[in-house]
Protein backbone atom coordinates (compact mmCIF):
# COMPACT_ATOMS: atom_id res chain seq x y z
CA UNK A 1 0.00 0.00 0.00
CA UNK A 2 1.50 3.65 -1.44
CA UNK A 3 1.86 6.15 2.12
CA UNK A 4 0.14 8.82 2.69
CA UNK A 5 1.15 12.01 3.32
CA UNK A 6 0.96 13.43 7.10
CA UNK A 7 -1.84 15.56 7.98
CA UNK A 8 -1.99 19.18 6.69
CA UNK A 9 0.66 18.35 4.17
CA UNK A 10 -0.43 18.19 0.24
CA UNK A 11 1.59 16.09 -2.05
CA UNK A 12 0.15 18.66 -4.97
CA UNK A 13 3.44 19.80 -7.11
CA UNK A 14 2.07 23.59 -7.14
CA UNK A 15 2.96 23.41 -3.54
CA UNK A 16 6.20 23.31 -4.04
CA UNK A 17 7.01 25.99 -7.20
CA UNK A 18 10.85 24.76 -6.85
CA UNK A 19 10.47 20.94 -7.69
CA UNK A 20 11.46 19.86 -10.60
CA UNK A 21 10.68 16.13 -10.27
CA UNK A 22 7.87 14.53 -8.84
CA UNK A 23 8.15 13.27 -5.27
CA UNK A 24 9.10 9.91 -4.91
CA UNK A 25 8.44 6.89 -2.34
CA UNK A 26 11.61 6.50 -0.03
CA UNK A 27 11.57 3.84 2.95
CA UNK A 28 8.09 4.04 3.13
CA UNK A 29 8.10 8.22 3.35
CA UNK A 30 7.42 10.58 0.71
CA UNK A 31 10.48 12.32 -0.18
CA UNK A 32 10.59 15.58 -1.91
CA UNK A 33 13.97 15.72 -4.20
CA UNK A 34 15.64 19.37 -4.01
CA UNK A 35 16.77 20.52 -7.21
CA UNK A 36 20.21 21.14 -5.55
CA UNK A 37 21.15 17.82 -4.07
CA UNK A 38 21.80 16.02 -7.48
CA UNK A 39 23.23 12.60 -8.00
CA UNK A 40 27.34 13.03 -7.38
CA UNK A 41 29.24 13.00 -10.14
CA UNK A 42 32.84 11.34 -10.57
CA UNK A 43 35.48 10.65 -12.60
CA UNK A 44 34.49 7.03 -12.52
CA UNK A 45 31.33 7.21 -13.38
CA UNK A 46 29.02 5.22 -10.70
CA UNK A 47 32.49 4.82 -8.41
CA UNK A 48 31.54 7.66 -6.05
CA UNK A 49 27.66 6.03 -5.49
CA UNK A 50 29.41 3.00 -4.95
CA UNK A 51 31.49 4.62 -2.35
CA UNK A 52 28.19 6.10 -1.16
CA UNK A 53 26.37 3.07 -0.71
CA UNK A 54 29.13 1.51 1.16
CA UNK A 55 29.40 3.51 3.89
CA UNK A 56 25.60 4.76 4.11
CA UNK A 57 25.73 8.00 3.13
CA UNK A 58 24.97 11.03 0.85
CA UNK A 59 28.33 13.51 -0.05
CA UNK A 60 25.86 16.20 -1.05
CA UNK A 61 23.36 18.45 0.70
CA UNK A 62 20.88 20.71 -0.09
CA UNK A 63 21.25 24.29 1.01
CA UNK A 64 19.72 25.30 4.32
CA UNK A 65 16.76 27.49 2.34
CA UNK A 66 16.10 24.02 0.19
CA UNK A 67 16.38 21.15 2.76
CA UNK A 68 14.17 18.35 1.34
CA UNK A 69 10.99 18.11 2.54
CA UNK A 70 9.85 14.43 4.63
CA UNK A 71 6.54 13.48 5.62
CA UNK A 72 6.36 10.77 8.21
CA UNK A 73 4.05 7.73 6.93
CA UNK A 74 1.56 6.01 8.95
CA UNK A 75 3.65 4.66 11.64
CA UNK A 76 5.53 8.72 12.16
CA UNK A 77 8.84 7.05 11.71
CA UNK A 78 10.89 9.67 10.80
CA UNK A 79 14.50 9.01 8.56
CA UNK A 80 17.62 8.77 10.35
CA UNK A 81 20.03 11.59 11.12
CA UNK A 82 22.82 12.28 8.67
CA UNK A 83 26.27 11.77 10.15
CA UNK A 84 28.04 14.79 11.00
CA UNK A 85 30.41 15.97 8.26
CA UNK A 86 33.67 15.38 10.61
CA UNK A 87 32.31 11.45 10.87
CA UNK A 88 31.98 11.58 7.43
CA UNK A 89 35.47 12.76 7.05
CA UNK A 90 36.75 10.10 9.21
CA UNK A 91 35.43 7.14 7.73
CA UNK A 92 35.91 8.37 3.97
CA UNK A 93 39.64 8.19 5.33
CA UNK A 94 39.50 4.79 6.81
CA UNK A 95 38.69 2.99 3.80
CA UNK A 96 41.17 5.37 1.54
CA UNK A 97 43.67 4.31 4.41
CA UNK A 98 42.94 0.46 3.96
CA UNK A 99 43.54 0.74 -0.11
CA UNK A 100 46.64 2.84 0.43
CA UNK A 101 48.20 1.69 3.63
CA UNK A 102 49.11 -1.75 2.28
CA UNK A 103 50.72 -0.74 -0.72
CA UNK A 104 52.59 1.87 1.14
CA UNK A 105 54.10 -0.36 3.39
CA UNK A 106 54.77 -2.77 0.51
CA UNK A 107 56.22 -0.77 -1.66
CA UNK A 108 58.00 -1.87 -4.97
CA UNK A 109 55.43 -2.82 -7.85
CA UNK A 110 52.15 -2.48 -5.64
CA UNK A 111 53.27 1.02 -4.37
CA UNK A 112 54.01 2.17 -8.29
CA UNK A 113 50.46 0.86 -9.44
CA UNK A 114 48.51 2.04 -6.51
CA UNK A 115 50.23 5.44 -6.82
CA UNK A 116 49.33 5.25 -10.81
CA UNK A 117 46.08 5.06 -10.34
CA UNK A 118 45.88 8.14 -7.82
CA UNK A 119 47.65 10.21 -10.86
CA UNK A 120 45.03 8.84 -13.30
CA UNK A 121 41.99 10.47 -11.18
CA UNK A 122 44.36 13.44 -10.46
CA UNK A 123 45.24 14.29 -14.22
CA UNK A 124 41.34 13.84 -15.05
CA UNK A 125 40.12 16.39 -12.32
CA UNK A 126 43.48 18.34 -13.50
CA UNK A 127 41.85 18.29 -17.11
CA UNK A 128 37.96 19.36 -15.80
CA UNK A 129 39.42 22.21 -14.05
CA UNK A 130 41.35 23.44 -17.31
CA UNK A 131 38.96 23.21 -19.33
CA UNK A 132 36.92 25.05 -17.40
CA UNK A 133 39.02 28.40 -17.50
CA UNK A 134 40.86 27.95 -21.39
CA UNK A 135 39.40 28.92 -24.51
CA UNK A 136 38.42 26.66 -26.50
CA UNK A 137 38.70 23.47 -23.85
CA UNK A 138 41.16 21.23 -24.82
CA UNK A 139 40.30 17.98 -26.58
CA UNK A 140 39.54 14.85 -25.12
CA UNK A 141 42.33 13.16 -25.87
CA UNK A 142 44.63 15.72 -24.04
CA UNK A 143 43.59 14.26 -20.99
CA UNK A 144 44.95 10.80 -21.54
CA UNK A 145 48.07 12.44 -23.30
CA UNK A 146 48.48 14.32 -19.61
CA UNK A 147 48.38 10.74 -17.92
CA UNK A 148 50.66 8.53 -19.93
CA UNK A 149 53.20 11.34 -19.65
CA UNK A 150 52.51 11.48 -15.98
CA UNK A 151 52.43 7.69 -15.76
CA UNK A 152 56.01 7.40 -17.71
CA UNK A 153 57.51 9.84 -15.34
CA UNK A 154 56.32 7.16 -12.01
CA UNK A 155 57.88 3.96 -14.30
CA UNK A 156 60.82 6.20 -14.70
CA UNK A 157 61.74 7.22 -11.24
CA UNK A 158 60.89 3.06 -10.40
CA UNK A 159 63.33 2.20 -12.99
CA UNK A 160 65.85 4.44 -11.40
CA UNK A 161 66.08 7.29 -13.72
CA UNK A 162 66.19 10.50 -12.18
CA UNK A 163 67.34 13.07 -14.55
CA UNK A 164 66.23 14.63 -17.76
CA UNK A 165 62.83 13.04 -16.96
CA UNK A 166 60.95 15.97 -16.60
CA UNK A 167 62.00 17.68 -19.81
CA UNK A 168 61.66 14.79 -21.74
CA UNK A 169 57.70 14.36 -20.53
CA UNK A 170 56.99 18.23 -21.02
CA UNK A 171 58.53 18.02 -24.79
CA UNK A 172 55.93 14.83 -25.61
CA UNK A 173 53.54 16.65 -24.01
CA UNK A 174 53.56 19.98 -26.36
CA UNK A 175 54.08 17.38 -29.46
CA UNK A 176 50.99 15.92 -28.91
CA UNK A 177 49.05 19.18 -27.96
CA UNK A 178 50.32 20.61 -31.64
CA UNK A 179 49.58 17.24 -32.97
CA UNK A 180 45.46 17.02 -31.02
CA UNK A 181 45.22 20.37 -31.12
CA UNK A 182 46.32 22.15 -33.34
CA UNK A 183 44.07 21.36 -36.50
CA UNK A 184 41.20 22.23 -34.63
CA UNK A 185 38.64 25.36 -35.99
CA UNK A 186 37.19 27.40 -33.24
CA UNK A 187 33.93 28.97 -33.88
CA UNK A 188 34.33 32.27 -32.92
CA UNK A 189 37.99 32.17 -35.20
CA UNK A 190 40.20 32.31 -32.24
CA UNK A 191 43.69 30.43 -32.41
CA UNK A 192 43.56 26.39 -31.83
CA UNK A 193 46.37 26.97 -29.43
CA UNK A 194 47.06 29.97 -27.02
CA UNK A 195 50.19 30.53 -24.34
CA UNK A 196 47.30 29.33 -21.94
CA UNK A 197 47.41 26.24 -23.41
CA UNK A 198 51.29 25.58 -23.66
CA UNK A 199 51.86 26.41 -19.52
CA UNK A 200 48.77 24.55 -18.43
CA UNK A 201 49.91 21.44 -20.13
CA UNK A 202 53.88 22.53 -19.29
CA UNK A 203 52.58 22.97 -15.02
CA UNK A 204 50.28 19.47 -15.96
CA UNK A 205 53.34 17.88 -16.19
CA UNK A 206 55.03 19.12 -13.45
CA UNK A 207 52.38 19.44 -10.83
CA UNK A 208 50.64 16.15 -12.09
CA UNK A 209 53.14 13.70 -13.13
CA UNK A 210 56.85 15.08 -11.91
CA UNK A 211 55.72 16.01 -8.27
CA UNK A 212 54.11 12.92 -7.41
CA UNK A 213 57.12 11.00 -8.69
CA UNK A 214 59.14 12.28 -5.54
CA UNK A 215 56.96 9.52 -3.72
CA UNK A 216 58.48 6.67 -5.50
CA UNK A 217 62.13 8.25 -4.90
CA UNK A 218 60.98 8.51 -1.28
CA UNK A 219 60.00 5.25 -0.90
CA UNK A 220 62.74 3.71 -2.80
CA UNK A 221 65.58 4.87 -0.03
CA UNK A 222 67.23 1.61 0.27
CA UNK A 223 69.14 1.80 3.81
CA UNK A 224 68.25 -0.92 6.18
CA UNK A 225 66.62 0.77 9.31
CA UNK A 226 68.80 0.65 12.70
CA UNK A 227 68.63 -2.75 14.93
CA UNK A 228 66.17 -3.04 17.31
CA UNK A 229 63.71 -0.86 14.91
CA UNK A 230 60.84 -0.08 14.38
CA UNK A 231 59.43 -0.59 17.74
CA UNK A 232 57.30 -3.65 19.01
CA UNK A 233 54.38 -2.16 19.35
CA UNK A 234 54.22 -1.08 15.28
CA UNK A 235 55.28 -4.68 14.43
CA UNK A 236 52.51 -6.02 16.59
CA UNK A 237 49.87 -3.62 15.43
CA UNK A 238 50.85 -4.05 11.75
CA UNK A 239 51.02 -8.23 12.32
CA UNK A 240 47.70 -7.63 13.60
CA UNK A 241 45.99 -6.21 10.33
CA UNK A 242 47.83 -8.51 8.14
CA UNK A 243 49.81 -5.04 6.72
CA UNK A 244 53.23 -5.83 5.04
CA UNK A 245 56.23 -4.26 6.92
CA UNK A 246 59.90 -3.51 5.29
CA UNK A 247 62.50 -2.50 7.41
CA UNK A 248 64.12 0.06 5.13
CA UNK A 249 64.59 3.87 5.46
CA UNK A 250 62.54 4.60 2.49
CA UNK A 251 59.43 2.61 4.40
CA UNK A 252 59.97 4.81 7.49
CA UNK A 253 60.25 7.90 5.84
CA UNK A 254 57.50 7.66 3.28
CA UNK A 255 55.04 6.52 6.10
CA UNK A 256 56.10 8.78 8.44
CA UNK A 257 55.62 11.79 5.54
CA UNK A 258 51.98 10.62 4.93
CA UNK A 259 51.11 10.44 8.89
CA UNK A 260 52.43 14.32 9.13
CA UNK A 261 50.22 15.25 6.91
CA UNK A 262 47.42 13.57 7.91
CA UNK A 263 48.05 15.36 11.39
CA UNK A 264 48.36 18.11 10.10
CA UNK A 265 45.45 18.57 7.95
CA UNK A 266 43.02 16.87 10.76
CA UNK A 267 44.63 19.35 13.34
CA UNK A 268 44.01 22.29 10.97
CA UNK A 269 40.69 21.09 10.01
CA UNK A 270 39.09 20.71 13.92
CA UNK A 271 41.57 23.96 15.17
CA UNK A 272 40.17 26.04 13.03
CA UNK A 273 36.42 25.04 13.25
CA UNK A 274 36.65 25.49 17.28
CA UNK A 275 39.54 28.43 17.46
CA UNK A 276 39.43 30.02 13.64
CA UNK A 277 38.77 33.69 13.81
CA UNK A 278 41.91 35.22 11.81
CA UNK A 279 41.89 34.76 7.97
CA UNK A 280 45.22 33.12 6.86
CA UNK A 281 44.86 34.11 2.94
CA UNK A 282 41.85 35.73 0.59
CA UNK A 283 43.10 32.47 -1.93
CA UNK A 284 41.50 30.32 0.89
CA UNK A 285 38.91 32.59 2.81
CA UNK A 286 37.99 29.58 4.91
CA UNK A 287 41.78 28.95 6.42
CA UNK A 288 42.46 30.54 9.41
CA UNK A 289 45.91 31.48 11.07
CA UNK A 290 45.09 29.60 14.37
CA UNK A 291 44.01 26.58 12.28
CA UNK A 292 47.50 26.80 10.27
CA UNK A 293 49.10 26.62 14.00
CA UNK A 294 46.70 23.76 15.46
CA UNK A 295 48.31 21.68 11.85
CA UNK A 296 52.02 22.99 12.86
CA UNK A 297 51.84 21.64 16.22
CA UNK A 298 49.48 18.31 14.85
CA UNK A 299 52.61 17.89 12.12
CA UNK A 300 55.33 18.15 14.39
CA UNK A 301 53.82 15.74 17.45
CA UNK A 302 53.26 13.47 14.77
CA UNK A 303 56.68 13.20 13.59
CA UNK A 304 57.81 13.05 17.16
CA UNK A 305 55.67 9.99 17.65
CA UNK A 306 56.80 8.27 14.29
CA UNK A 307 60.90 8.54 15.53
CA UNK A 308 59.83 6.78 18.59
CA UNK A 309 57.82 4.40 16.79
CA UNK A 310 60.02 3.59 14.07
CA UNK A 311 63.48 4.21 16.05
CA UNK A 312 64.54 6.16 12.99
CA UNK A 313 66.25 9.16 13.14
CA UNK A 314 66.75 8.94 16.96
CA UNK A 315 66.68 12.56 17.09
CA UNK A 316 63.98 14.88 18.34
CA UNK A 317 65.42 17.90 16.95
CA UNK A 318 65.52 16.42 12.96
CA UNK A 319 61.89 15.10 13.90
CA UNK A 320 60.45 18.70 14.86
CA UNK A 321 62.68 20.07 11.54
CA UNK A 322 60.92 17.49 9.37
CA UNK A 323 57.29 17.99 10.62
CA UNK A 324 58.01 21.37 10.12
CA UNK A 325 59.10 21.57 6.65
CA UNK A 326 56.66 19.07 6.05
CA UNK A 327 53.94 20.99 7.41
CA UNK A 328 54.91 24.18 5.47
CA UNK A 329 54.77 22.45 1.95
CA UNK A 330 51.64 20.50 2.74
CA UNK A 331 50.00 24.10 3.16
CA UNK A 332 51.66 25.49 0.03
CA UNK A 333 50.03 22.48 -2.30
CA UNK A 334 46.62 23.03 -0.13
CA UNK A 335 46.76 26.90 -1.60
CA UNK A 336 48.01 26.25 -4.72
CA UNK A 337 44.64 23.92 -5.39
CA UNK A 338 42.59 26.57 -3.82
CA UNK A 339 44.03 29.10 -5.88
CA UNK A 340 43.19 26.92 -9.07
CA UNK A 341 39.50 25.91 -7.91
CA UNK A 342 38.83 29.74 -7.46
CA UNK A 343 39.76 30.63 -10.88
CA UNK A 344 37.73 27.84 -11.98
CA UNK A 345 34.64 29.07 -9.69
CA UNK A 346 34.23 25.67 -8.53
CA UNK A 347 33.86 24.43 -4.72
CA UNK A 348 35.53 21.13 -5.23
CA UNK A 349 37.82 19.29 -8.13
CA UNK A 350 35.00 15.75 -7.53
CA UNK A 351 33.35 14.22 -5.17
CA UNK A 352 34.93 10.79 -5.12
CA UNK A 353 35.86 11.11 -1.62
CA UNK A 354 32.43 11.59 1.01
CA UNK A 355 33.15 14.46 3.07
CA UNK A 356 36.77 15.59 1.40
CA UNK A 357 35.88 16.06 -2.45
CA UNK A 358 37.73 14.96 -5.29
CA UNK A 359 41.39 12.97 -5.32
CA UNK A 360 42.82 16.32 -5.99
CA UNK A 361 41.04 17.90 -2.77
CA UNK A 362 42.58 15.10 -0.57
CA UNK A 363 45.76 14.81 -2.42
CA UNK A 364 46.79 18.44 -3.06
CA UNK A 365 48.83 18.76 0.10
CA UNK A 366 50.69 15.88 -0.77
CA UNK A 367 52.04 17.18 -4.10
CA UNK A 368 55.13 19.68 -1.88
CA UNK A 369 55.46 17.58 0.67
CA UNK A 370 57.30 14.50 -0.93
CA UNK A 371 60.21 16.91 -3.12
CA UNK A 372 60.63 18.46 0.58
CA UNK A 373 60.69 15.38 2.59
CA UNK A 374 63.06 13.60 0.16
CA UNK A 375 65.43 16.27 -0.19
CA UNK A 376 65.55 16.83 3.92
CA UNK A 377 66.31 13.27 4.03
CA UNK A 378 68.79 12.78 1.63
CA UNK A 379 70.95 15.41 2.94
CA UNK A 380 70.35 13.99 6.44
CA UNK A 381 71.51 10.02 4.88
CA UNK A 382 74.43 12.06 3.55
CA UNK A 383 75.58 14.88 5.86
CA UNK A 384 74.84 13.83 9.14
CA UNK A 385 74.64 10.62 9.05
CA UNK A 386 77.82 10.56 6.63
CA UNK A 387 76.49 7.60 4.35
CA UNK A 388 78.09 7.47 0.86
CA UNK A 389 75.96 8.23 -1.91
CA UNK A 390 76.66 4.77 -3.49
CA UNK A 391 74.90 3.40 -0.29
CA UNK A 392 71.51 5.98 -0.45
CA UNK A 393 70.78 4.03 -3.67
CA UNK A 394 67.57 2.81 -4.63
CA UNK A 395 65.49 -0.05 -4.79
CA UNK A 396 64.91 -1.61 -8.46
Amino acid sequence: MQPQPGPGFSTSLTSFPSLERPSKVYRGQWVQRSPYCKASQSPLGLSGRAFNALLGITILRPRRSERKHVFADEGGHRPAKKLPKYMVRILAGFILGEIMGPATFAGGWPFLFAYTAVVYLISVEYSRLTACVLEPPPVRAQKWALFLVSASILLAAHCRVLTGIFECAAVTLLVLLLILQGNIRPQDGSPPISFSHIASQVFGVFYVGYLPSYWIRLRALAPALPDGAPSGFLTGLLHIIRWPLERSIGCCVCVSCVLCIIAADSCAYFGGKAWGKTPLILVSPNKTQEGAYCGLVGSVVMAVLCDQMWGFPSDTRMAVLAGTVIFCASLLGDLVVSAMKRDARVKDTGSLIPGHGGILDRFDSYFFAAPVAYFCWYAYLKYHARLPASLIRFKP
